[in-house]
């Protein structure tokens, strides 16, 4: 049994139908119980193919990973699209990684909880295309639940009235992400005010009084008063522009020289989409005729499909928070409002590449593209928590993180 999003149960891998499936594109790990398994079967070609695909980087600790071909699939990836260790030797000889992806697999406190990464474009589809709430039910699962992530929600109760503070910040986020009755942009604006002020609680030793600031947040949720700095935002294009763009730029050019291709297409058309060339400096004067035509893409091609559909946004977010741990984080330290900067980063970014993508396809923009638009990006940023990590230091770096400046990237 484990608690899962009602999505999880009608997940099912499509195999050799996946157009750019899990055994292209990035390197796929193994552990020394996995390679020692596929060394223990009797077949002297397999040793001798492991001995020439397995790339052992490390002995101790022992590190290994398949080493890809020319076109960046897998040594023992079928032209058919299946997997020749899965069809000669059976699921039991895969590694860990094939056996579980794309479901994550956590621990809260104890309790199981199971989802989907999104970087599984069947997992996109089968996650964010439903017009429900996501919510969590605990039901049986039909596979092995070996956990990735273990979080102990204890270590985030104060000892003076043993409030789970954990708890009342992801019931009161996810109550500000699923209320429709405004954009998500401005949910995630509200989302931040209320964020950093609940860090100013831990940090200030003031953990018991979280649970009433919850309660008022959702109380003003309820009665229109969705908080943060939504009423104050004005017009912030070139910040905004200029942040964003210069990001996915950056992160197109190091992807590229890891052959990253499929996030670099993307980020390409997106930048067709919006007339940015390569020569295009972000400048002003640049700045300015990026956001006139933005504007007119927003209009004319993005709006169509996304203005009866921005519950694949909120649905992207609801998975994010919950696999991640939010607005803490599965093995790692850090403020609860880091947490939410990153968080916003990443909605911004993917919304930018859509506009952009909506630009470049034009009228033929629909849900393929926004499938592989966001398993692409999802590859890259939800598979490499170190890459968000950089991007934001880098910000706080240059002084752009402070809520303000947040909430204009939201700013829709």
């Amino acid at each position: 049994m484990a608690f899962q999003p009602q999505y999880y149960k009608d997940f099912a891998c499509i195999g050799g139908d996946c157009q750019y499936n899990c055994c292209h594109g990035w390197e796929i790990e193994l552990s020394e119980s996995d390679y020692d398994r596929l060394m223990s079967i009797d077949d002297a070609a397999l040793k001798k193919r492991l001995a020439e695909s397995v790339d052992i980087y490390s002995r101790n600790p022992f590190k290994a990973r398949f080493k890809m071909v020319d076109s960046e699939t897998c040594s023992f990836l079928c032209a058919d699209g299946f997997c020749e260790i899965h069809l000669k030797y059976g699921h039991s000889y895969l590694s860990g990684t094939c056996k579980s992806y794309p479901r994550r697999i956590c621990s809260v406190s104890g309790d199981i909880e199971v989802f989907t990464y999104t970087s599984c474009e069947t997992a996109v589809k089968n996650a964010l295309f439903n017009t429900n709430t996501i919510t969590l039910i605990k039901a049986p699962v039909n596979h092995e639940c070996v956990v990735n992530f273990v979080l102990d929600t204890g270590k985030y109760t104060p000892r003076k009235d043993g409030a789970d503070i954990f708890w009342k910040l992801r019931i009161a986020t996810l109550y500000a992400i699923q209320n429709r009755r405004r954009p998500v942009w401005l949910r995630m604006v509200s989302l931040g005010g209320f964020i950093k002020q609940a860090g100013e609680f831990i940090t200030s030793g003031r953990e018991g009084e979280i649970e009433g600031l919850a309660e008022e947040f959702m109380s003003g949720i309820d009665g229109g008063d969705f908080g943060g700095c939504a009423e104050q935002i004005q017009g912030g294009h070139v910040f905004r522009i200029s942040i964003i763009a210069g990001i996915l730029e950056q992160v197109k050019i190091d992807l590229s020289r890891k052959k990253q291709h499929l996030f670099s297409v993307y980020v390409d058309q997106m930048k067709e989409g919006l007339g940015i060339s390569g020569e295009t400096r972000l400048n002003q004067e640049n700045i300015n005729k990026i956001n006139d035509k933005l504007t007119e893409v927003y209009t004319r091609y993005y709006t169509p499909f996304f203005k009866s559909r921005e519950y694949i946004f909120e649905h992207y977010l609801v998975n994010t928070i919950l696999m991640t741990g939010f607005p803490f984080t599965y093995g790692k330290e850090g403020s609860i409002y880091t947490n939410f900067v990153k968080l916003a980063v990443k909605y911004v970014l993917i919304r930018f590449m859509m506009i952009g993508m909506a630009g470049f396809h034009k009228n033929n923009f629909g849900q393929n593209e926004v499938i592989r638009g966001i398993s692409a990006f999802s590859r890259v940023f939800d598979h490499n928590t170190n890459l968000i990590d950089q991007i934001v230091e880098k910000m706080e770096s240059h002084n752009v993180t402070a809520l303000d400046k947040i909430c204009m990237l939201l700013e829709e």
